[in-house]
C-alpha cells in the first residue's frame, strides 16, 4: 500500500492542477506495474488515478469489481477518451465540467 501522502506528492508532481483527490478505499501498488487509487461509491467502482500499467490495473479492478457484484467502472481523464477506449473498452458517457470562482467583487 502507498502512503496517503506518498500518492498526493506524486500526483501533485506530474500534474500541475490536479482533481482533489480524497483518501482512497482502495490503493493497489506493484514495483513494476505502477499504481492505481480507487474508491467504491454507489455501487460503482471509481477510478482516482491509474500510473503505470493501465491494463494490468483493469484487470485488477475488474476482478474487485465481479468479487464484490459491482457492474461498473467510472472515471475521468484529461487525455483522449478515445484511446482509453481502444485500449480498455470505455466508452464516454459524460463529460466534467469546471468553472473558476474568483473573489467576490465588492
Amino acid at each position: 500500500m502507498i502512503p496517503y501522502d506518498k500518492w498526493q506528492d506524486f500526483i501533485r508532481r506530474s500534474d500541475p492542477d490536479p482533481f482533489p483527490f480524497p483518501l482512497a478505499d482502495r490503493i493497489y501498488e506493484d514495483k513494476d506495474k505502477g499504481f492505481v487509487l480507487y474508491n467504491i461509491e454507489n455501487g460503482h467502482i471509481v477510478v482516482l488515478a491509474i500510473y503505470g500499467d493501465g491494463k494490468h490495473w483493469f484487470n485488477v479492478m475488474e476482478e474487485d469489481a465481479r468479487r464484490l457484484g459491482i457492474k461498473k467502472i467510472r472515471g475521468s481523464t484529461k487525455r483522449n477518451p478515445g484511446a482509453w477506449s481502444r485500449r480498455h473498452g470505455v466508452k464516454v458517457v459524460g463529460y466534467i465540467i469546471e468553472k473558476d470562482v474568483g473573489e467576490e467583487e465588492e
